[in-house]
């Protein structure tokens, strides 16, 4: 049994949030710029090194073992990739394609969807964390691009 100061206080995320921000600990819809695109920018330390850290995020098919909403990830190209994601609850289909634009060895990879939706372009940037502490992973992302 819980009492009342164990009791979460933030706002349940709703379930079909693609892109989701805490603000006070509590949900907030993510920021649009001026031309109606959408900017998320999230960063957490991960107790891994950088390396580990880059592989998995590297190995772009098995982002189904790690992203819960992704079946499957092909390669269709030396730098290009079909995605496909299932939304529930609707058990709605997304399927877009994405090319990797940079890739810089345990530091960074970039990216840009070429077609289908999601519209988005983004990068993940990994850096040694203050006093040892892991790594510092800092992914930025906007959508609504080409829209």
């Amino acid at each position: 049994m819980t009492t009342p100061a164990e009791e979460p206080k933030a706002d349940t995320l709703p379930p079909t949030s693609g892109a989701a921000s805490l603000i006070d600990g509590h949900y907030a819809p993510p920021p649009e710029d001026r031309d109606a695109k959408t900017w998320i920018r999230t960063s957490v330390i991960i107790q891994a090194d950088p390396r580990k850290l880059y592989q998995m995020w590297r190995d772009v098919e098995a982002a189904p073992k790690w992203h819960e909403k992704i079946v499957e990830v092909r390669r269709t190209g030396p730098t290009t990739y079909r995605w496909v994601m299932r939304d529930e609850p609707n058990d709605n289909v997304l399927e877009w394609d994405f090319e990797i634009l940079a890739d810089e060895p345990e530091r960074r990879i970039a990216w840009r969807s070429v077609s289908g939706d999601p519209k988005s372009a983004g990068e993940v940037i990994f850096e040694p964390a203050p006093g040892g502490r892991g790594t510092m992973v800092t992914v930025l992302e906007q959508f609504g691009i080409g829209a």
